[in-house]
């Protein structure tokens, strides 16, 4: 009988931990103030009742902004008909603070019902967390790029790109630099200069410049390099599409596969127009390494929607093909006419079947969150049995 009970507590401690995952949740998720000495405010968060269910919650806070954060409510309860609950925390700040982000964690802890486990000393609660992060600027001038606009980009138009330069030292900053566009293939395409400019501290500054675009469709990258304070330099990135009648075909250089073993290609297609493309068909071509087609395979034909992707799994059976490295091409044609290609260098006899195979299959994040929780009861019903067996 007192096996049972225990096994009977275990079961009921199971299925809590079931439940309690997303039981809760907290808005925001973050807050961020620039930092001014003795500064004091409040600050508004709310508990989500994600499960409408009756519950108890607690309120915490810790990190290192702890000691200046002080809760509204420690304790509060939640019925059903109470999707959220709101709560505040007070924050007074000292008039010095190393520069950099200092933060604070408000958290809320779900109390389990006591009379489940009353006697065991066995508990397990849902925890949520909002952060209260304070940015203290450095001395001095400092700045970084925020962010790298462009406007739609369409083939043959010019592009206007824009900087978004903050400033997040204490002083007034002056910057210049330059602006690079490169293709797909790294090769530079034009230098846009940046005149010298002028932040204010704790501002942003846009910087506005012109590009003359392209006539080819594809991906373009375009680098911006500020320099500051005498050499100091900051660097931002991103990455444009040039629309037009344009099939990309996104897939890695390299690829690695065990002797004895089928070749998978792993392709995204996508569609830079604005319209539908049909009949997109194509073919894979192989080559050894003296560039000796050693095999061709067709692409079945397939529809592309306006702007949109579509992903292909391609087989190559190379269990007959000696180790080394061979040159694959993937050829597409569409719109009487328009070629895309992608080329992959395919190394055989470089790995395992064994490491290939676990890459491939590698288990969800879900999966393993599972097997751990079944771990853990699993663990703890043993814990139980051992007990039980000794007296």
């Amino acid at each position: 009988m007192r096996l049972g009970k225990l096994l009977t507590i275990g079961l009921i401690l199971f299925f809590i931990l079931v439940s309690s995952v997303q039981a809760i949740g907290i808005t925001p998720a973050r807050v961020t103030v620039d930092f001014e000495p003795g500064m004091e405010g409040v600050k508004n968060f709310c508990v989500i009742n994600n499960q409408k269910k009756s519950m108890g919650v607690e309120l915490f806070v810790n990190g290192g902004l702890a000691e200046y954060i002080e809760l509204s409510a420690t304790r509060a309860t939640m019925n059903p008909a109470e999707y959220s609950k709101c709560f505040s925390y007070i924050y007074s700040l000292p008039d010095r603070l190393e520069p950099g982000t200092h933060e604070a964690r408000i958290g809320v802890i779900e109390i389990p019902p006591v009379s489940v486990f009353e006697g065991t000393g066995i508990s397990t609660r849902a925890s949520v967390l909002s952060q209260f992060r304070v940015f203290v600027p450095p001395e001095g001038s400092h700045i970084q790029i925020e962010r790298i606009l462009t406007s739609q980009a369409e083939v043959g138009y010019q592009v206007t790109i824009k900087l978004l330069v903050r400033s997040i030292g204490t002083e007034d900053t002056e910057f210049y630099g330059d602006v690079k566009i490169s293709d797909s293939n790294n090769i530079n395409l034009g230098t846009l200069t940046v005149p010298k400019t002028l932040v204010t501290a704790g501002a942003v500054k846009i910087v506005e410049l012109k590009w003359g675009g392209s006539t080819i469709p594809g991906r373009y990258s375009i680098l911006a390099s500020l320099t500051y304070d005498e050499g100091v330099e900051t660097t931002g990135t991103v990455e444009i599409k040039i629309g037009g009648e344009h099939v990309d075909i996104i897939a890695e250089d390299s690829m690695q596969v065990a002797l004895d073993d089928i070749s998978k290609f792993i392709l995204t297609v996508e569609n830079f127009w604005s319209e539908e493309i049909e009949d997109v068909s194509g073919r894979i071509v192989i080559q050894d390494s003296t560039g000796k087609i050693i095999e061709q395979l067709s692409i079945d034909s397939f529809d592309l929607k306006a702007l949109g992707t579509k992903n292909l799994n391609l087989f190559w059976d190379s269990r007959d093909a000696s180790a080394g490295e061979y040159l694959v091409t993937v050829v597409l044609d569409y719109l009487d006419g328009k070629v895309s290609t992608k080329k992959i260098t395919l190394s055989i006899g470089a790995v395992s079947a064994v490491s290939e195979k676990i890459s491939v299959d590698a288990p969800s994040q879900e999966l393993v969150a599972t097997l751990s929780l079944l771990l853990i009861i699993l663990v703890i019903l043993t814990i139980i049995y051992v007990v039980v067996r000794k007296k």
